[in-house]
């Protein structure tokens, strides 16, 4: 995944995470101990807060400078209220604009609230929910997580009460802890009669994250966190978690490959040598799917033009003359009106000047336009800032960062299926999609791409302003490839059952019969024109 930075959504999955290198376990070294709670920091009274009442922040977030974790920032200015962290109540990452939000200042607090350095939620501010108040749906964590969540505020509790105690009992203190905790630290759980010894697992088979205070307490079956730091600049690789680890400094730490035919001893975590139960692995979240209320179609609302259309877009998003968009807040997305199903298509888009960020690229009508291109499996994007190409919330190296007065070109290309094929999944095979940077192609970002209908998209953050340009008439036409202007897309022929209902099944390819001959000439003599 990328590094996280003020401007993005917290995909779930970015480049300075640890990975799994050649079967090993690989440990990033991101943060210092005692990252999250330092005593020369200023924070805020809990007593002093109190619920939001505004419509806009006393403060622009672009001006903001954080540390490379997200997690902190030079002003010292966080949530809608504009003051600092406080020191041990539970703060929350918005999904969208990726500002942290006191509990005390939410307008609507939620039912079960997550625990300080928890990040197993999705929440979205107020300003960014596009509902007026704050949303925040739990999630599903790994043991791993649990157990740390647990046991770091355990320390905080410890030091609130001026206590230096580091180490606490496994089965009355941590289990206790959890087990209090249930509905918030154990969401989407079954609490089975053998939940303590799974815990207990976690704790001897993670030594990059737990140690043993058998030797400091004088008895066996305490634990402590490695490192005292916030979970949420912590990383296990293993239990895929968003957080990082906190080791001070030095080259990454590669750990050997573990055997899972190999049985292990929680001696410290029992108090004597039982044999460890065998962890189930949790099984894998799948991305959350967002679907429009109303799925969009052309034909509902007579488009025959290819130019961008609010009834395919977020309504915080402005659109000028047909073709310039703008948005003013977190990431929303704004899509063109005629969609393309198969055939070789090309469109682009200027990059016009602002202060804010920009995800470009293709996106069905079912993507999620309250987030950025790329965020679900509906959409695919090039990021400005760095350059990556993002699908399903993961941003993965890939081209030349750009900014305003770049042109970028997109192509996308879906092979027509062979008469009597039937598709044996939902992707389509051989289909790819190519970004340009100034007529520079960055390679092929993506092949074999999910099947749909697929719409030019734009997700624009905090003042981002583009202008998108269907054909036929291009500033960068690609020379190397045949293609068709995706202003000549049609929409589909068949009329709609019912015009107030959108269709039951998938859209019909738009220009049913079959998309135009690619055009050659495109890339020729229109390559120096702009529009």
């Amino acid at each position: 995944m990328e590094s996280l930075s003020h401007e993005d959504m917290k995909d779930t999955a970015d480049e300075d995470e640890s990975k799994v290198v050649d079967g090993k376990e690989e440990v990033e070294s991101d943060s210092e101990p005692n990252e999250g709670i330092q005593e020369n920091d200023v924070f805020v009274d809990p007593s002093s807060l109190s619920a939001f009442a505004g419509d806009s922040l006393p403060y622009s977030l672009t001006d903001l400078s954080w540390d490379r974790n997200h997690y902190k920032n030079s002003e010292n200015k966080y949530c809608y209220c504009g003051k600092p962290r406080t020191k041990y109540n539970p703060m929350y990452k918005c999904k969208l604009c990726d500002q942290w939000f006191h509990l005390e200042c939410l307008k609507q607090k939620p039912s079960h609230c997550p625990l300080a350095g928890d990040s197993g939620y999705d929440f979205h501010c107020c300003l960014c929910s596009g509902e007026g108040v704050e949303t925040l749906t739990l999630q599903n964590k790994p043991w791993t997580d649990i157990v740390k969540v647990a046991i770091w505020n355990l320390v905080l509790n410890e030091r609130k009460k001026g206590s230096s105690k580091r180490y606490f009992q496994y089965k009355d203190e941590l289990c206790g802890f959890i087990n209090k905790h249930w509905n918030v630290l154990c969401f989407g759980k079954t609490r089975t009669k053998t939940w303590e010894n799974t815990i207990g697992s976690s704790l001897s088979t993670k030594p990059h994250l737990f140690e043993s205070g058998a030797e400091q307490m004088g008895s066996a079956g305490y634990w402590g966190l490695r490192h005292e730091v916030d979970p949420y600049l912590m990383k296990d690789s293993a239990s895929g978690s968003s957080t990082k680890s906190s080791k001070a400094s030095g080259p990454k730490v590669v750990g050997k490959k573990k055997n899972p035919k190999k049985k292990r001893l929680a001696s410290d975590a029992f108090g004597s040598e039982e044999k460890a139960m065998k962890v189930r692995k949790p099984k894998p979240i799948p991305a959350p799917s967002f679907y429009p209320k109303v799925v969009y179609d052309p034909r509902r609302f007579g488009y025959t033009e290819q130019i961008l259309v609010k009834e395919n877009s977020a309504p915080q998003a402005k659109i000028q003359d047909h073709f310039i968009a703008i948005n003013e807040s977190g990431y929303r997305t704004v899509r063109s009106s005629i969609g393309v199903t198969e055939g070789s298509w090309y469109f682009e888009v200027e990059i016009l000047p602002h202060g804010g960020h920009t995800r470009l690229g293709w996106s069905t009508e079912k993507g999620d336009v309250q987030a950025p291109v790329g965020y679900d499996v509906y959409g695919y994007s090039y990021r400005d800032k760095a350059g990556d190409r993002f699908h399903v919330s993961r941003g993965t190296t890939y081209g030349k960062p750009y900014g305003p007065g770049a042109i970028i070109g997109f192509h996308i290309n879906l092979p027509r299926a062979k008469d009597g094929d039937v598709p044996e999944s939902k992707v389509v095979p051989g289909s790819s999609i190519t970004f340009y940077l100034n007529g520079e192609s960055q390679g092929v970002a993506f092949t074999d791409i999910n099947d749909g209908t697929y719409y030019a998209a734009a997700s624009l953050y905090m003042g981002g302003t583009v202008k998108f340009n269907f054909g036929p008439n291009f500033t960068y036409a690609p020379k190397e490839i045949q293609f068709n202007p995706l202003s000549a897309a049609q929409p589909p022929t068949e009329p709609l059952s019912d015009p107030n209902q959108p269709p039951e099944s998938t859209p019909a390819s738009p220009g049913s019969a079959s998309p135009p001959a690619p055009s050659t000439e495109n890339s020729t003599a229109e390559a120096d024109t702009k529009t």
